[in-house]
């Protein structure tokens, strides 16, 4: 009789415990990556479901990536105000490093060099620098 009482009482404030933490909190909100109205039992909750949840931790996971992305490879343009003065001196040159013909195509060295090697421009050697035709490269 008396573990039955313990048991009774134990099963009491074990509903006690839950009802206290239960939360009787309804509000209405939109899903933040379906739109889809729902009622949420707490303030903190954004999702309509657990797969709307995971589809929206995804898409801001993504975005971080592409974000990073973008900025590691984010090419400013050239500033020919600086370089007006040389951009005269540029045109007059028969010949043109790969810094100064960079500037002429408005491309990145990296990629001018990828199109030396590619063969699509052509460039005489001395020593170890490349010289590209002004003529050749306007073509």
């Amino acid at each position: 009789m008396l573990n039955v009482a313990k048991r009774t009482l134990i099963h009491e404030k074990l509903i006690d415990k839950t009802h206290v933490m239960s939360s009787n909190i309804r509000i209405t909100k939109c899903c933040v990556y379906c739109g889809q109205e729902f009622t949420a039992k707490t303030i903190r909750t954004r999702y309509c479901s657990h797969t709307c949840n995971q589809r929206g931790y995804k898409k801001t996971e993504r975005e971080k990536k592409i974000c990073a992305a973008k900025e590691r490879i984010r090419v400013e343009p050239l500033n020919l105000r600086q370089n007006r003065a040389n951009w005269e001196e540029l045109t007059s040159k028969p010949y043109l490093t790969v810094s100064e013909a960079c500037l002429v195509l408005n491309v990145r060295a990296e990629t001018l060099r990828r199109w030396i090697k590619a063969g699509i421009v052509r460039t005489s050697r001395v020593g170890k620098k490349h010289l590209i035709d002004r003529v050749d490269l306007i073509r």
